[in-house]
């Protein structure tokens, strides 16, 4: 029986400056309009209550990696793409679950502090998580480097900057923010389906460059 393969050591995603300003801007545009539902009020509550922020620390930080390698064990995958799992698991959340949160009705205030929070610990708890589990999948040469100050810029743009313009229209113009909120809130859900479906094809179209058959593990 044959299963479509690739040599994962191989894939590359290129992004030109063009898609990567795009990128930036739409995870913006996405980030400010969670913003137009948030006060100032509500930032406060989870300071004098941090419990919940704590628990979700702690979910995302090591429960979060800790099951990946479960997963990883159980199924026991390519190795190139068990260290792809660990890396992402080890990695903070983005606008992306910002938005989700919001859009679901969950508390977009602890998902914000958390983004925050997660992004400016990454320079730090992202490599450790990743060198301490990736010690359990046995791919020489493999190491991962981050640039704190390319994270702090990344934070700046993707999050608090567009976390603040938001905030400061609801608290300047709660009347505009309201109806502005519900048109991002409908274009924010189309640019999120338009990443889903983008992923989706890049996926599809590496996958199909090749075939390998199940008994060839590893591509062998």
């Amino acid at each position: 029986m044959l299963f479509l393969a690739i040599d994962l050591d191989q894939a590359v995603l290129n992004f030109s400056q063009d898609n990567i300003l795009i990128l930036k801007f739409c995870l913006g545009f996405i980030m400010y309009g969670v913003a137009l539902n948030l006060q100032i009020k509500d930032f406060r509550e989870i300071l004098v209550n941090p419990r919940s922020v704590a628990i979700g620390l702690l979910s995302q930080v090591i429960l979060l990696p800790a099951s990946t390698v479960g997963l990883i064990l159980l199924v026991n995958p390519h190795p190139s793409l068990a260290l792809g799992m660990i890396l992402v698991a080890a990695c903070p959340g983005g606008p992306l679950s910002n938005f989700i949160s919001h859009y679901s009705g969950g508390n977009a205030e602890l998902s914000v502090s958390l983004t925050t929070v997660t992004t400016l610990l990454s320079t730090f708890t992202t490599p450790f998580n990743f060198a301490f589990w990736s010690q359990m999948i046995e791919v020489p040469g493999k190491t991962v480097t981050l640039d704190f100050l390319e994270m702090a810029i990344i934070i700046l743009e993707l999050t608090i900057i567009p976390t603040i313009l938001g905030m400061f229209t609801r608290h300047r113009f709660p009347k505009f923010a309201e109806k502005i909120s519900k048109v991002f809130r409908i274009v924010s859900l189309i640019i999120f389906v338009i990443f889903i479906v983008g992923a989706l094809y890049k996926s599809i179209d590496i996958v199909s460059k090749g075939s390998y058959n199940k008994n060839d593990k590893y591509n062998e």
